[in-house]
């Protein structure tokens, strides 16, 4: 295998888009180029006989023989830790789970993750509303264990629905008030908030400049409570 990983790493070096100015091979950037099936990386690849024979499959189709990529395995080389173990990019391109073979998790279908207790939903949001409110889990245990720590299996499937909870109360309208002849802010905030000494504020919401001059005829808005 170590004979494999330096003939690809002498032909992958042909190439200027898969070294660095101090000559080392960009990982990440390869990989990529094999996922994508580049016409350059694989031409490169024919070139040699070994790397002709371990990254592609003769199969026939209508009597006519044909090359197969495996780019499969070819990701599985490059991201194999013997290939390039001193290069920066194995870390600064690819982090994640790997399993007992230094494999990366995401690269294996025998994965399965399992909750045999219970279905748990998180209820969230980004309005302001949301933020206020505190975080609020639905549970269900669907199957509980006889013994501590005992995992087992429901009978029969059963789905967790949370309820919904309730919207949030609509915020009240502000009141359509027009103005007559002889009515002034002082007297509008007494009458709709029992405080005259909010006429200033009631100005200030309506962009009205001067408190003490409203013209009859004019409609303001008074913020609802």
């Amino acid at each position: 295998m170590q004979n494999l990983f330096d003939t690809l790493k002498n032909i992958l070096s042909e190439d200027k888009r898969f070294i660095t100015e101090k000559g080392e091979i960009l990982r990440n950037a390869v990989y990529e180029a094999g996922m994508k099936m580049d016409k350059s990386l694989l031409k490169m690849l024919l070139s040699n006989a070994a790397t002709k024979e371990k990254f592609f499959q003769e199969v026939e189709l209508d009597g006519n023989k044909t090359l197969v990529f495996d780019k499969v395995g070819f990701g599985w080389v490059v991201s194999n830790k013997e290939f390039l173990p001193d290069s920066y990019t194995r870390y600064k391109n690819k982090i994640g789970l790997v399993d007992g073979n230094d494999q990366y998790i995401s690269n294996s279908n025998d994965v399965e993750l399992v909750f045999p207790y219970k279905d748990c939903v998180l209820v969230g949001g980004q309005t302001k509303d949301d933020q206020k409110r505190n975080e609020i889990f639905f549970n269900k245990t669907l199957a509980p264990a006889a013994v501590e720590d005992e995992i087992v299996i429901a009978e029969n499937p059963e789905v967790v629905v949370p309820e919904q909870p309730e919207p949030p109360a609509e915020k009240p309208q502000d009141i359509r008030y027009k103005i007559v002849w002889g009515d002034t802010l002082w007297d509008i905030s007494e009458a709709y908030y029992k405080n005259p000494w909010r006429y200033k504020s009631l100005a200030k919401y309506n962009g009205i400049r001067n408190p003490d001059y409203i013209i009859s005829g004019t409609w303001i808005n008074i913020p609802a409570e």
